[in-house]
């Protein structure tokens, strides 16, 4: 019989069957300030673009740290779209038209 009890155990065991990793307190390291100043205390939004394209390996790595990131249990998920033409541009905008 499944009871409230039972499948707390059931929990607790699973949680005791973890595998350890050795070393891993050892492996955490505070951040710096530096880095604490530029991600939470001085970032601002950037809102100034340049007229030049970004390489595809840029993109690749920006949208691998941003898929890492929260998003609310996925309650508000992100989707990317990268245009890196001219006449994508345009089809998105036609798109975008009132």
């Amino acid at each position: 019989m499944i009871t409230e009890k039972n499948l707390i155990k059931r929990e607790n065991q699973k949680m005791r069957n973890q595998p350890a990793i050795p070393g891993l307190a050892a492996k955490k390291t505070a951040i710096s300030e530096t880095v604490l100043d530029q991600l939470f205390r001085q970032a601002r939004t950037h809102s100034a673009w340049q007229q030049k394209p970004v390489r595809a390996e840029v993109l690749r790595e920006a949208y691998g740290l941003a898929r890492l990131g929260s998003t609310s249990a996925n309650g508000s998920s992100a989707r990317f779209v990268f245009l890196t033409t001219t006449e994508a541009r345009l089809v998105l905008s036609r798109h975008n038209e009132v």
